[in-house]
């Protein structure tokens, strides 16, 4: 009688059985972020710039379009706007979560992308809020230093 053939070793799966399924980012580090942003904001609007606006009008200063437009949208923000922009805080870094790691490299470089170009509006927005207050405040430091004949 001869020998029974080996029975051939099983072939190891070291694939990742993972790989069909996007790993999402977890959106609570930018959700506590943007509500952050959204307070300061907010707040400033809320009390800040109605204190800042009466000492423009009661210095009579002539302040730049910017500053002019941002203390327009402190009174619309004031009056509804706080409540319409509410759900941005919160859909962006939910929007954002849903960028995937192992998508493929076109689709993961074009999300990440969207999150970065995403992230530098609201910052330039941040950036243009603050230079708008700055700016009549270094006219009005002039106006004070240097009093016109």
């Amino acid at each position: 009688m001869s020998e029974p053939s080996p029975i051939p070793p099983a072939q190891l799966d070291y694939r990742n059985p993972d790989t069909s399924r996007g790993v999402t980012l977890s959106p609570a580090p930018t959700l506590k972020a943007y509500c952050f942003v959204y307070l300061v904001i907010g707040g400033t609007m809320f009390f800040a710039v109605p204190s800042l606006e009466q000492t423009f009008k009661d210095f009579k200063i002539d302040i730049p379009l910017i500053s002019k437009w941002m203390l327009a949208f402190a009174r619309w923000f004031r009056a509804i706007g706080w409540l319409i922009l509410m759900p941005i805080p919160i859909t962006i870094p939910l929007s954002l979560a849903q960028i995937r790691h192992n998508a493929p490299p076109p689709r993961a470089v074009r999300r990440w992308r969207i999150t970065g170009i995403t992230s530098m509006v609201l910052l330039l927005f941040g950036v243009l809020f603050m230079i708008s207050l700055w700016l009549p405040m270094i006219s009005l430091f002039d106006g004070i230093s240097s009093p016109k004949k």
